[in-house]
């Protein structure tokens, strides 16, 4: 009998205080504070926001559907209104967001 797969590593949130930090040491670049707040608010890894492209950003229904993840599985994100809202305010210059 073989033994069922246990989901590994662990989930880990930055506190209020580790996120200020964090983005003081950003500074004033705001592509990497826009890289870094997807990250923070949607838990996608930094190849999947890289590679990010507009047709996978639905607005409609408030999610990005990510393909070819790590685990080789798609997957729905739900975007809450921190990421709604920076998303609308990014500029489309081409298909990657």
């Amino acid at each position: 009998m073989r033994r069922l797969r246990q989901a590994g590593g662990r989930i880990r949130c930055l506190s209020d205080a580790e996120a200020g930090r964090l983005y003081e040491a950003i500074g004033d670049d705001e592509l990497l504070a826009a890289v870094v707040t997807l990250a923070l608010n949607t838990g996608m890894r930094r190849g999947e926001i890289l590679n990010l492209e507009w047709k996978q950003v639905d607005f409609v229904r408030h999610a990005i559907n990510v393909q070819n993840t790590k685990s080789g599985r798609d997957r729905v994100i739900p975007l809450n209104a921190i990421t709604d809202k920076l998303l609308q305010t990014l500029p489309r210059t081409g298909d990657y967001v």
